[in-house]
């Protein structure tokens, strides 16, 4: 079964610390907006990638189809 990545990216920007505002920030997006994008079921791969280098989270094991990308330098 395939993982929720809006729940899954949620979960780790809290764990992170940051705030969603400051990540929505960084990502050029509204907080509302990220909070949209948190009830999303399938996110494309490369916003993941975008908050992963954001918040210092390798999502590659939370979301196995992430192996496919190579990471953001």
């Amino acid at each position: 079964m395939k993982k929720h990545h809006g729940q899954i990216l949620e979960e780790q920007v809290y764990k992170s610390g940051q705030k969603k505002q400051e990540v929505a920030k960084k990502l050029g997006v509204t907080r509302q907006t990220l909070t949209n994008k948190f009830k999303t079921p399938n996110l494309p791969l490369d916003f993941i990638l975008k908050v992963g280098k954001i918040i210092s989270h390798n999502f590659y094991e939370d979301i196995p189809e992430m192996q496919k990308l190579t990471p953001l330098q």
